[in-house]
């Protein structure tokens, strides 16, 4: 059973393939339900049935394990539902087939990341997984403001790509090999000192992706995407942090740092979400800021080391939160019909301003809320695991589900205080049927994914020191004393002075907003002055290192090969000569400098160089005003490589290929500025494909020409500008590409005239 594993993130792409060559409107959003109806049953199959082992092998090789599967059939259930609600939701909405490719695709990238062996592939399967949600996210291309916060979307997930790409360099370093299930094998009998860090660097990926404080804009503002996008995108893709700890699990014995810092950012993301949310008056935003407070949740049970604990949560809020986003999809459509509001029972208990018949006196109002769920907290743990205090953690396991109920009473409490002791008994009697079922699936679920042996000893590592978990018992402890303060005047005339105060600072989200604002403003105008004031810096440069350097006949042609093999400072020279000269200069620089290269070897200094050229230059392609000059510099931002590998001067093809697609449009539309050009997607959709192939190339293939022996300054460099090639080149994408189309402009495709 184990050979058709391949067959699930295949199904997947396959259906995106038949949705982009079916034309009829009727049949491909059906084919699409059905092909991920069929990948689901064999997923479903394969968890039942197949054998746990590895398939295939090299960038292939996926697993068969019961993480795996267990989340590829949670992430194709999912998929499937949306599959079907969208097929009506979206079905007047523009880029209809457009949609179904990118949800079929997202589907199968994140089935691929779950199944995926293989280092280099989980990291890019990682990557586009950011990428395809930037796609979906500017479904409503005529929006400025889809575009803005796709943007911010996509920085923080590329954001998210660095510390993992340097986790797996480390790793591939140390072991040897790209294989996880090689590398979990020898972790655990090994002592090496860089595993400490591998685990904080991954932990510091999972947060970044979960949307944790600080990071957790993007989940919140990305909601001018259509529905059933942000159904997915809160379902499964913020989660993917818990599933990239989990996957990781063997190499968490050795962690000192990383599950500490989860537990920290997770408790503050955990409340300031919770209290974000409530200040809402958007729909959408509102659950948006509950799924922050969710993964802050989630985070801090894998800082615990409730790694299984954490699946659990992911899975069961993913399926509550979708279903949540396409209710709301649904009541957004009727209000649209029917602005009158639906009262319920919940609506009337919220805004009825009649006196209480019955009040409870406070002093039993705090005792129950305090006791009973401390009582049914334990009672719950004792039943399935006797041994529930053997490990340090589960104290802070405890503490947390008995505020999370205290809490969970006090709010019920409040909706049913004419009747009070029939409220009181149908709210202990919830809290202990939900305990009970939330603790036995957690027990089970962690005897199903991983050993006993395994557990233990992450538990042990988990452990915080104690003056960390006091911390956060008298943080935690404030925190509920405060909200219930502000219950108990919440009923007064008069508010608390400092009310209205943390309203203000709250009702504009602490101002994280405005931070990000300015700190885009400052980066951008720091990139411009780089890129207008650096001649004469550069020129010095080069006459110092050169004046310094011993002169040989093989420094000697070094400016030259640095010329057409291009390196810092030289490569201004050659992005200006390749924007004056054209393709020509694509097709001859690269063959004559390859040539020199292999004839000369060069000193080791010009790595660092090179690897500089390559940032320098990623971060230029942010102030191009067209794509001749993007792909001017685009080719020093590649071929700097070639300093590392000999591959990397293949990469040449890539600015090559922009550089054609430029003079295309140069032909077609008499112009190929960026900032004049709009709404590329809908008048020319086979062009726009070929772009996005194009520029994700771009920055997709170096993940494959680096060197294991970088130091740690060269492994820094490649990092940095990898991220900045990937973020330059689809900031300027977007510009183009989204939008309301020019009106005084005859747009053509490719292949046919839109």
């Amino acid at each position: 059973m184990e050979k058709f594993i391949p067959l699930v993130p295949l199904i997947n792409f396959l259906s995106a393939l038949l949705v982009w060559i079916t034309k009829d409107d009727k049949v491909f959003p059906r084919l699409s339900t059905f092909m991920t109806f069929f990948a689901f049953l064999l997923s479903l199959l394969l968890l039942i049935l197949g054998e746990r082992t590895s398939v295939l092998s090299g960038f292939f090789e996926l697993y068969g394990d019961n993480l795996g599967l267990l989340l590829s059939t949670y992430i194709l259930l999912v998929s499937l539902v949306v599959h079907k609600f969208s097929e009506k939701y979206m079905a007047d909405e523009e880029g209809y087939r457009r949609f179904y490719v990118l949800l079929d695709l997202m589907t199968g990238v994140l089935v691929l990341l779950v199944l995926s062996a293989n280092l280099i592939t989980l990291l890019v399967a990682w990557h586009l997984m950011g990428l395809l949600l930037y796609m979906l996210l500017n479904q409503n291309h005529r929006r400025p403001q889809a575009l803005r916060y796709a943007n911010l979307t996509f920085f923080t997930h590329r954001l998210a790509d660095i510390p993992l790409f340097i986790a797996i360099f480390l790793l591939y370093r140390e072991f040897g090999t790209l294989s996880l299930p090689q590398i979990s094998e020898k972790v655990l009998q090994s002592d090496s000192e860089i595993l400490p860090v591998v685990t904080t660097l991954i932990t510091l990926s999972a947060m970044l992706k979960s949307a944790q404080f600080l990071f957790h804009h993007w989940i919140v503002y990305s909601m001018e995407g259509p529905t059933p996008v942000s159904a997915l995108m809160h379902a499964g893709i913020v989660n993917a942090g818990a599933f990239l700890v989990n996957r990781f699990a063997p190499l968490y014995v050795h962690d000192k740092l990383g599950l500490t810092l989860a537990f920290i950012a997770g408790s503050v993301t955990a409340i300031i979400g919770s209290v974000l949310m409530l200040l809402q008056t958007d729909i959408k935003k509102s659950l948006g800021y509950s799924t922050v407070g969710q993964m802050g949740y989630m985070i801090m049970e894998l800082g615990v080391g409730a790694f299984a604990l954490a699946v659990y949560h992911m899975m069961a809020h993913g399926i509550f939160k979708a279903t949540l986003f396409l209710y709301s999809g649904s009541v957004i459509h009727s209000a649209r019909h029917d602005p009158n509001i639906p009262e319920d029972e919940v609506y009337r208990a919220l805004t009825r301003k009649e006196e209480v018949v019955r009040k409870v006196p406070w002093l039993l109002y705090g005792l129950v809320t305090v006791a009973v769920p401390l009582l049914i907290v334990f009672f719950t743990h004792y039943i399935f695991e006797e041994r529930i205090l053997e490990y340090k953690t589960s104290l802070i396991i405890l503490f947390f589900g008995w505020v999370t109920a205290a809490q969970v009473l006090v709010s019920v409490f409040r909706l049913g205080r004419e009747k009070p002791i029939l409220t009181a008994f149908l709210a202990i009697l919830s809290l202990l049927v939900v305990m009970t079922g939330y603790v036995l699936i957690g027990h089970s679920l962690q005897n199903f994914l991983y050993d006993r042996a395994l557990v233990g000893r992450i538990y042990e590592v988990a452990f915080t020191s104690w003056w960390v978990f006091l911390a956060e018992v008298i943080f935690m402890g404030a925190v509920v004393l405060i909200g219930w303060i502000f219950i108990y005047y919440a009923s007064r005339e008069k508010f608390l002075p400092i009310y209205l105060n943390l309203y203000t600072h709250f009702s504009r989200e602490l101002y994280i907003h405005d931070i990000y604002d300015l700190a885009k403003d400052w980066f951008l105008r720091a990139v411009s002055r780089i890129s207008k004031r650096t001649a004469v810096p550069a020129g010095a440069f080069a006459f110092g290192v050169f004046a310094l350097g011993e002169l040989t006949p093989q420094t000697a042609l070094l400016p030259l090969v640095a010329l057409l093999i291009p390196i810092f400072p030289f490569s201004l020279l050659t992005s200006k000569l390749i924007d004056k000269l054209g393709p020509v200069a694509l097709v001859f620089l690269p063959v004559a400098g390859f040539l020199l290269l292999k004839a000369l070897e060069p000193p080791h200094w010009t790595r660092e160089l090179a690897l500089f050229t390559v940032l320098f230059h990623s971060l230029r392609i942010l102030s191009v005003r067209n794509l001749r000059g993007g792909a001017s510099e685009l080719y020093p931002a590649l071929l700097g490589l070639s300093y590392i590998s000999e591959w990397a001067i293949l990469l040449a093809v890539l600015p090559l290929s922009l550089m054609l697609l430029s003079g295309f449009l140069r032909r077609t539309l008499l112009t190929d500025e960026i900032h004049f050009l709009r709404g590329l997607i809908l008048k020319a959709p086979f062009l726009s494909t070929v772009f996005v192939i194009t520029l994700v190339l771009s920055y997709t293939l170096p993940l494959f020409v680096y060197k294991a022996d970088m130091d740690a300054g060269e492994l820094f460099l490649f990092a940095m500008g990898w991220f900045f090639l990937g973020l330059s080149l689809l900031t300027n994408l977007g510009k183009f590409l989204w939008g309301e189309p020019e009106e005084d402009m005859v747009y053509r495709d490719i292949w046919r005239r839109a």
